[in-house]
């Protein structure tokens, strides 16, 4: 199991940028949509699918890497041990948790936005789910500069 956490993370890190710009398009056509009363276009429901596609496969990703991490399996053996660790209560509640949300987020706001109501309604549905997601996921990600708990904005290669 040790062998795949770097291939793991890397995948996953390098997965984020993907889920982000993604998340990027579907705003950017949510936000105008809604606010300029535009039509509901096909391109906008491929955009919520492109973007909960990524977001599924960034979960699964996800849930690989918690299998394999060894913070992870550390925080597992003493959760309450774990609550007091900074570094152990981030990566194994405070990440999770605020990704998770994140997910979820993403399937209402698609899952909302295709159902059969006016086009206005549609956009600002998908732009509020979006966006609250989109603050959801810049809350949890490890930035680098973030002492114990950041990533560096590009993965470096496992090999």
């Amino acid at each position: 199991m040790d062998a795949i956490y770097p291939y793991a993370i890397f995948l996953h890190n390098l997965m984020r940028w993907l889920v982000l710009i993604f998340l990027g398009i579907a705003l950017l056509r949510a936000v105008p949509g809604w606010l300029g009363d535009r039509q509901w276009r096909p391109g906008d429901d491929a955009a919520g699918k492109r973007l909960t596609m990524a977001t599924d496969l960034q979960l699964l990703l996800g849930l690989l890497l918690a299998g394999v991490s060894p913070l992870v399996r550390v925080a597992m053996q003493d959760m309450g041990a774990a609550m007091k660790d900074p570094s152990l209560r981030y990566w194994s509640v405070e990440h999770t948790a605020l990704m998770l949300l994140a997910v979820i987020l993403i399937h209402i706001g698609r899952a909302r936005s295709r159902r059969p109501v006016a086009d206005r309604v549609k956009h600002r549905r998908a732009a509020v789910y979006f966006g609250l997601a989109l603050l959801a996921i810049l809350a949890a990600m490890p930035w680098q500069w973030l002492a114990a708990n950041g990533r560096p904005l590009i993965p470096e290669l496992p090999f």
